[in-house]
């Protein structure tokens, strides 16, 4: 399975970039919680970041698609390195200040909502069509051990320096994914445009901003895949962010190491998932049940999780949700990846990730009102059943069924040819 370096330059990048991710989640949620602790008050910080970052990805995809995808994405790690430098900086040679916070995390936010759609509509263009499951595969593999190593990481640096010390870690891998980003090079150059002019830019701008979420619309595979998404996010995103901080601390009276080894176990599931299940799961029932199995395992772990205390038990039930995350994420990503036009690759992955986040601020919010109300095994059960009423709704995705059936090479661009309204503006742009 030849990659090429370019990619795994990518990988590198990227790889460093969620080290940089957990590391700030970890001091941030262990930082807000001992500072306030209040669940409401913890959930309203990250639903305000979240709400950002789901709201801005439309308005700011589209320069990943006019401009060099490459140097989008390079600049974009550049200025997060940069954010969270302040934030070390403000935490620890000022008070606590929750609008400090907030707002350095809604800089971060803004951050991601251009940066993460130029890394989508960067895979395709350094790999080639035949290779682009076996990358995808490969990408979550890495993600998975990464997500092995970053919440151990995260909690030895909170024990010995606090939080300064995992912010400063997080800015330093951000540094360094910066410097590996320039070793990428771009193999189909068809797929990432020259650099063009600002204004030029700036007269279409308007119109732009709306492509990436009409391109969904239209396109019946995504629009379902999206509220399928939508669902699935409203379920995982507030248990990651706010339950589990709360539930570690509160619930079982444990430590950043216990939170570290949930985060280890999902990880656990995410490396069986990418390296053996979903390979064999797509020979044995197809990509398209596959897809839905996935998804359906996900949302039984978790749910299953509300009714044990057994650290074992906890253990086994996030990894077969780690599991099931990985064969539904690498099947979904590979679909979109292939079918969608090379030109709009970013406004789709934005359009996509829009649609399919836009339940998470009120999910988050709401999530800490369900603790606060009721109690958090109950908020447990609640993300894990709105999971597994999204997989139901997968069921229905005839045209994504019919895709799948299909070998990657088939499949290239296709979504152009099926749904040509929905990609106009790409060839009028």
């Amino acid at each position: 399975m030849k990659m090429g370096t370019s990619f795994l330059f990518f990988l590198a990048s990227s790889a460093l970039s969620t080290i940089a991710l957990h590391c700030v989640r970890f001091g941030m949620s262990w930082l807000v919680m001992r500072e306030t602790g209040s669940a409401i008050a913890f959930a309203t910080v990250f639903s305000a970041s979240s709400l950002v970052e789901v709201y801005s990805k439309p308005v700011l995809a589209p320069m990943a698609d006019y401009f060099d995808r490459l140097n989008v994405y390079r600049i974009c790690v550049g200025l997060a390195a940069t954010v969270m430098l302040v934030l070390m900086l403000a935490v620890s040679l000022l008070p606590f200040s929750i609008v400090v916070v907030t707002s350095l995390l809604v800089v971060l936010s803004l951050i991601a909502g251009l940066r993460d759609p130029a890394s989508a509509g960067l895979t395709p263009a350094l790999v080639s069509a035949d290779h682009l499951t076996a990358a995808q595969t490969l990408a979550a593999s890495t993600s998975s051990i990464v997500g092995l190593c970053a919440p151990m990481l995260g909690a030895l640096l909170l024990a010995i320096g606090g939080v300064p010390a995992a912010l400063g870690a997080a800015a330093i891998a951000c540094a360094t994914g910066l410097c590996t980003s320039f070793g990428i090079r771009i193999l189909r150059p068809g797929s990432v445009f020259a650099p063009k002019q600002w204004g030029e830019y700036f007269r279409t701008w308007h119109l732009r901003i709306a492509d990436g979420v009409r391109a969904v619309v239209l396109t019946r595979s995504e629009r379902i895949m999206a509220i399928v998404v939508a669902l699935t996010n409203a379920g995982l995103f507030p248990f990651f962010a706010v339950v589990l901080p709360i539930w570690v601390t509160q619930g079982l009276g444990a430590s950043a190491g216990t939170m570290a080894m949930i985060e280890i176990a999902f990880g656990v599931g995410i490396l069986g998932g990418s390296t053996l299940l979903t390979g064999r799961l797509n020979i044995l029932m197809g990509r398209f049940m596959a897809l839905v199995t996935g998804n359906g395992l996900l949302g039984a772990g978790i749910f299953m999780a509300a009714f044990c205390n057994n650290m074992y038990l906890l253990a086994l039930c996030f990894a077969v949700s780690g599991a099931g995350f990985a064969v539904f994420n690498i099947n979904a990503s590979t679909l979109r990846s292939a079918a969608t036009p090379p030109e709009f690759r970013s406004r789709m992955a934005a359009g996509v990730a829009f649609l399919s986040s836009c339940l998470n601020p009120l999910a988050t919010q709401g999530i800490g009102f369900v603790i606060a109300g009721f109690s958090l095994d109950i908020s447990i059960a609640v993300c894990g059943t709105l999971i597994l009423i999204s997989t139901a709704l997968l069921l229905r995705n005839v045209d994504a069924k019919s895709l799948l059936i299909r070998p990657n090479e088939e499949i290239v661009g296709i979504y152009a040819t099926l749904y040509p309204r929905a990609f106009r503006q790409s060839k009028n742009a």
